[in-house]
């Protein structure tokens, strides 16, 4: 018998299911070739937000803070009550501290100027070390609320 030119239906129903397995696998991994292309992002931009966090902190240790308040040596902070907190716009510069129900609630998506992160800042004095033991949270998106937001925490001290 002689087989005539096309594909028989078992041929198109095989390449059919390929086709249905590998698409769906593809968009997953190009959808989280992005996802960390957009995390790569956030890293790179949170460390230029965390160099201007610790130069704020060194000048309120000086006594001469743009955003802060002064800061004493081997003086934990905060000591109680609100939020340490700065926020960034979208090209990453430091614009103004945060209240601490912007911290909860997050900041409306159409404020002017544009904030996209905060920056969350505790120290724990080491005074046997004679350092100040710093956390800097970055969050972001700054719309949202507090719980949602993805972190990145970074660990330093001042001396």
């Amino acid at each position: 018998m002689k087989r005539s030119p096309g594909i028989s239906l078992i041929e198109m129903v095989l390449s059919l299911g390929v086709l249905a397995v590998a698409l769906p696998l593809g968009l997953g991994a190009i959808r989280q070739a992005g996802d960390g292309l957009r995390l790569a992002r956030e890293d790179g931009q949170s460390v230029a937000m965390v160099h201007e966090v610790l130069g704020e902190l060194k000048r309120a240790r000086d006594g001469r803070p743009c955003m802060l308040e002064t800061i004493k040596k081997a003086v934990d902070f905060p000591a109680s009550g609100p939020v340490i907190g700065l926020a960034f716009d979208q090209d990453g510069r430091m614009v103004r501290r945060i209240s601490d129900e912007e911290f909860h609630d997050g900041v409306p998506a159409t404020a002017e100027p544009r904030i996209t992160h905060f920056a969350l800042i505790e120290g724990r004095a080491d005074a046997g070390r004679g350092v100040t033991r710093i956390e800097i949270r970055i969050e972001f998106p700054a719309s949202a609320r507090r719980g949602v937001r993805q972190t990145l925490t970074y660990h330093t001290q001042l001396r």
